[in-house]
């Protein structure tokens, strides 16, 4: 385990002979990570708490259970003024991880990185924690490179939050940190500064540098993340960093836009990695224009993806606002205004945002909202604007059928069958409307709901 034999050798264990059983070393190793990943928990009152804000060394410290004290070789300033070169610091802490010593031990050990500090007097200094275990010396400081990369240089009117993050980033990078430091801020931190930093993870050559970034960029609804993925996910497939990018599909991204909402259909149809978190985020923003790709889900003959149809159609109908992290704990996405444009008794009495204890339990719900889709023709495929025809040359969910899928992974095998129950409650499907193109000859006609039945 290099990280724990690595964490092991930082914090001097009673005597050398010592070595703590793993399951020790597993639960250090975890409270570092969750150091690394809470940086943003109180990003606000470290800044605004902080008397300085520095980049520096230290070379040496004296510790105990108690408190730690050392000094700050100062490179760099980001917040304060007539700083010496030098900085005393001294912090109190209550250490209760076993393993180390009681008393005061001088410990050679260097650290780089970025201080937040309050000034208790004239010459002494505190550092606040920036999160993670209490006790332990890299609660205490953020990571920072040595020298900050020119890209990452900013004048001296950039926010000091963006001067934070992309000392941040440069840290992480030159460090080999884990880049899950960044993503926490991300919705927090939404400038240039950022996208910045996002955009020269996604370009590392490092699988988990790129995964963050992209997810960075997600978190933050940038308008070409969707396009971005096409070109990243087949260098972050097999990493085991692709669970930030689903995450951030799944319960981040709720772009909005006509064309964003195109294209993650598109992604849902052709990539069977990314389907559910993208059929999750569709779900989530219902709007108009992913309304013709829920309504595929209607007839999906896997019950999870027929119920985010429902869910998103019922909430479209019903007037219910988008899913988002903002409102997710409040449930406020839930909540039926008193009136919308096609709100109705039944369409209340159908409203469902979850699965069923059973199949046959929710087969109604299904069968009344693939009735109501038919219903209303006017959101059905419609002509793409011209500008986004490079992108989706075919309505969402006919992409697999259509064209080669860009990630040669399409959707399982039998994802469109429609259930027997409810092709039975629903029976065939309407004439179209007159005046519409009529189909080849000796061709039948498809299913409005259902385009790929002809094939």
């Amino acid at each position: 385990m290099p990280v724990a034999v690595r964490i092991y050798g930082e914090f001097q264990p009673m005597n050398n002979s010592f070595k703590p059983p793993d399951r020790v070393l597993r639960l250090i190793a975890s409270f570092m990570l969750s150091a690394v990943c809470a940086y943003s928990a109180n990003m606000s009152d470290l800044i605004s708490t902080a008397d300085a804000i520095v980049v520096g060394s230290v070379t040496t410290r004296t510790e105990s259970s108690e408190s730690v004290s050392f000094s700050v070789n100062v490179v760099r300033v980001l917040k304060g003024v007539a700083l010496s070169a030098t900085l005393e610091v001294k912090h109190s802490w209550n250490r209760k991880v076993l393993g180390f010593q009681s008393g005061p031990t001088n410990i050679d050990r260097a650290f780089h990185g970025m201080w937040f500090l309050r000034q208790t007097n004239t010459a002494n200094w505190d550092v606040l924690p920036v999160g993670g275990l209490d006790g332990l010396m890299p609660s205490l400081f953020l990571p920072a490179a040595l020298v900050l990369p020119p890209s990452h240089q900013q004048s001296l009117k950039v926010p000091l939050t963006d001067k934070i993050v992309l000392e941040l980033a440069a840290g992480l990078k030159a460090g080999g940190r884990s880049p899950e430091g960044l993503l926490s801020w991300t919705r927090q931190v939404r400038s240039p500064s950022m996208q910045a930093a996002l955009t020269d993870f996604v370009a590392s050559p490092i699988a988990e540098f790129r995964s963050a970034g992209l997810a960075g960029q997600l978190d933050t609804e940038q308008p070409d993340a969707i396009t971005r993925i096409e070109e990243v996910w087949p260098s972050i497939r097999n990493d085991a960093s692709r669970s930030h990018v689903i995450r951030a599909i799944r319960d981040s991204y709720r772009d909005t836009a006509p064309n964003s909402v195109r294209q993650l259909a598109r992604l849902a149809a052709e990539n069977a990695d990314l389907r559910m978190a993208a059929i999750t985020a569709l779900a989530a923003v219902h709007t108009r224009e992913a309304l013709p790709f829920l309504a595929e889900l209607l007839t999906s003959a896997d019950p999870a993806e027929r119920m985010k149809g429902v869910f998103g159609i019922s909430a479209f109908a019903n007037g219910c606002p988008p899913q988002t992290p903002d409102n997710l704990a409040n449930m406020a996405y839930l909540q039926i205004p008193a009136s919308s444009p096609y709100q109705t008794e039944e369409t209340r009495k159908n409203f469902a945002f979850r699965r069923g204890g059973s199949e046959p339990e929710e087969e109604p719900f299904i069968s009344f909202w693939i009735t109501w889709w038919r219903a209303h023709p006017e959101f059905h495929l419609r002509a793409q604007p011209a500008a986004n025809l490079r992108r989706i040359s075919n309505p969402p969910f006919a992409a697999v059928r259509n064209r080669r899928s860009a990630f040669k992974h399409p959707p399982p095998s039998g994802a469109f069958a429609i259930p027997p129950s409810v092709a039975a409650a629903i029976g065939p499907s309407p004439v179209p409307a007159a005046g519409r193109r009529s189909p080849p000859p000796n061709r039948p006609r498809p299913s409005r709901l259902h385009p790929r039945s002809a094939a």
